[in-house]
């Protein structure tokens, strides 16, 4: 990912307004790569990842996979894409695997590549509605009573 990508995804996870605990990460192509690379960066911030039609540096598979073996993954491969063809990512799902992840594969078999965007994110639901089943735990701490402000004169 670009220099100051993480920055930026910290940011925004730190809103009032976001749940951190439901906060996933997905591309296509090269920003599948980046997923990839993001999600090695900071496994602790995402719920789960979706790389569709992607690929990863091969030297980099045995350290994407020690660092995402607890990450929910779903991998969207398209079995007629011309630009990141599905045989370098096998080594890196074996891997997972092997380390007990909860991989995923989706295969889109008559797909080229540029088709796979409309299908996965434009088309239907199902990317989202597999992000939404996973949240991380929320973080302890805390939670003032409603009873607690009252009884300090506390309002909102």
């Amino acid at each position: 990912p670009a220099p100051g990508e993480k920055a930026k995804v910290e940011t925004l996870t730190a809103a009032d307004w976001v749940d951190p605990s439901r906060v996933y990460l997905t591309g296509m192509s090269m920003g599948g790569m980046g997923t990839w690379e993001l999600g090695c960066q900071r496994p602790d911030l995402f719920a789960a990842l979706a790389p569709v039609a992607a690929h990863h540096k091969a030297g980099l598979s045995m350290y994407i996979a020690e660092q995402l073996c607890k990450t929910p993954i779903l991998a969207v491969v398209s079995g007629n894409d011309g630009v990141c063809h599905a045989g370098p990512e096998m080594k890196l799902w074996q891997e997972l695997l092997h380390r007990g992840s909860q991989l995923q594969v989706e295969w889109a078999e008559r797909l080229g590549h540029d088709d796979v965007f409309d299908v996965v994110y434009c088309n239907n639901i199902f990317l989202y509605d597999w992000l939404l089943q996973f949240q991380l735990p929320k973080p302890a701490g805390p939670v003032p009573s409603p009873s607690a402000q009252i009884s300090s004169g506390s309002r909102r």
